[in-house]
C-alpha cells in the first residue's frame, strides 16, 4: 500500500498499521455558519493543530460543505445531525474559539451526555482552563 500504510480486513472491520490504529480521533468544535470564510480558515488551522499533536482531526465544518449546498436550512440540519452520528464516534471533542456558536453548545452537550472527553482552547490553539459563558 501507498505511504507505508499498512491495511488489511479482520472480519467487518478494517485494520490498519500501528502508526494509526492508536491515535485518537478528535471531533473538532469550532463556530461555522457566521462569517464563512474566516471560520473555515480557522477550521483548517484548528484541525492542524490537531494533527500536530497526533490526533486525527474531523471537523464537520470543512466535512459536509464539500457536498451539500450549505445555504439550505435542510442541508444544514442533516449537517449537523451526521456531525453528532461522528461525534458519537470520537475519542475526544475538542472545542475551539473565544465564544461558543449555538451548534457548539449543542456538540458540547451531546459530548459531555456521552461522557467524551472535552478539552477547550482558544482561538490561538491555547489550552483554556477557566471556562466563563
Amino acid at each position: 500500500m501507498p505511504y507505508g500504510v499498512n491495511a488489511e480486513r479482520k472480519g467487518d472491520s478494517m485494520s490498519i498499521g500501528s502508526s494509526y490504529s492508536d491515535k485518537k480521533l478528535v471531533y473538532v468544535s469550532s463556530p461555522s455558519l457566521e462569517n464563512g470564510k474566516r471560520n473555515v480558515e480557522d477550521a483548517r488551522r484548528f484541525c492542524n493543530f490537531v494533527f500536530n499533536c497526533g490526533a486525527v482531526p474531523f471537523a464537520p465544518q470543512l466535512f459536509f460543505p464539500q457536498f451539500l449546498d450549505m445555504a439550505f436550512a435542510e442541508n444544514r440540519k442533516n449537517a449537523i445531525n451526521a456531525g453528532i452520528v461522528v461525534l458519537a464516534e470520537c475519542d475526544e471533542v475538542w472545542a475551539f474559539g473565544d465564544r461558543f456558536s449555538e451548534n457548539m453548545l449543542l456538540e458540547l452537550q451531546v459530548a459531555d451526555g456521552l461522557a467524551i472527553p472535552m478539552k477547550f482552547f482558544n482561538n490561538a490553539c491555547e489550552g483554556v482552563v477557566n471556562l466563563e459563558s
